[in-house]
């Protein structure tokens, strides 16, 4: 929501920008596009066959999609550490019956789902990202403010900065000071009527 109205703010006037809110596996922006673009959004989508179908259902015969998202093995550092610190006390209990629904596909995975929704041309890719920080206390910041937000609204205030600090503790301890992020980049093109 934050995001959206942003969007909104940023785009006011603008008469060739309509800013909306919807779910993506609902999609119906009331036309066909052009180009879908998106960014660091698929991998919070489970369903990704329904996804790629709402896509080409919003796109122009021979429309593109380009997209990038988290793909196999991002983050996976994070993940485990992750995983160790939700195990341990104090902060076992606040995680208990905790679901991850974020999706790191593969792209050949991608590759068979774009293609069953109607795409051709299809290219998908990983790109690894590796991001390195300087120290331990730095790591604990940034995992804070990105990548631990939805488990740190599940505890208290007084133990969310502790939380993320064991997160980068353990990851510097077991894995190193470097988050391993790994895109999957996305293009295709909506089949048209000579596609066939």
């Amino acid at each position: 929501r934050e995001m959206v109205e942003a969007a909104g703010r940023r785009f006011a006037g603008e008469g060739r920008v309509r800013v909306l809110r919807q779910d993506l596996l609902e999609l119906d922006i009331g036309e066909e596009a052009d180009v879908i673009f998106s960014t660091a959004t698929f991998h919070w989508i489970p369903d990704h066959a329904r996804l790629f179908r709402a896509l080409a259902r919003n796109l122009k015969p021979g429309g593109t999609l380009a997209a990038q998202c988290g793909g196999a093995g991002n983050i996976s550092r994070v993940g485990r550490a992750l995983r160790g610190v939700m195990e341990e006390e104090p902060f076992r209990g606040y995680f208990e019956g905790w679901e991850d629904t974020k999706h790191y596909p593969a792209p050949e995975e991608e590759r068979a789902l774009l293609q069953e929704s109607g795409f051709v041309e299809v290219e998908a890719r990983l790109l690894e990202k590796p991001t390195p920080f300087a120290g331990e206390e730095a790591l604990a910041r940034y995992l804070e403010a990105v990548i631990l937000r939805a488990h740190l609204m599940r505890l208290p205030r007084g133990m969310r900065r502790p939380f993320a600090q064991a997160v980068a503790g353990r990851m510097a301890k077991e894995e190193g000071l470097e988050i391993d992020y790994v895109r999957l980049n996305m293009l295709a093109r909506k089949k048209e009527a000579d596609d066939e």
